[in-house]
């Protein structure tokens, strides 16, 4: 996602000043797609716990949780980002290319 949004997006200044949409759904997939890594690594983490400390989990039951906490959490993190991030005119200019750490602190806080 990175090579894309530099590609696509850093790359081009023009597209950065007109600001369209597709450019702000690249920043939407890769803040969703960073999010997700770092709960797939919390999935490995619990994963390789639960294997040493509680043998007896089948691990049927648990790829549906890893899933969900994998691919469906970070969409609601994301999702909340985008929505909190849209209310602000401001953050929502060159396609959402700065940083806006008050928004991002907010959502990680909870």
């Amino acid at each position: 996602m990175w090579i894309i949004w530099y590609r696509n997006v850093v790359a081009d200044p023009k597209i950065v000043e007109e600001n369209p949409q597709h450019c702000q759904i690249l920043h939407l997939l890769l803040q969703y797609f960073m999010v997700a890594n770092y709960f797939w690594m919390f999935c490995e983490g619990l994963h390789l716990h639960l294997a040493l400390v509680v043998v007896f989990v089948k691990d049927t039951s648990l790829m549906w949780w890893f899933h969900f906490i994998g691919w469906v959490v970070p969409m609601a993190i994301t999702s909340l980002y985008a929505y909190i991030r849209h209310l602000s005119v401001e953050d929502t200019k060159y396609c959402w290319m700065n940083d806006s750490f008050p928004y991002l602190f907010l959502v990680l806080d909870e």
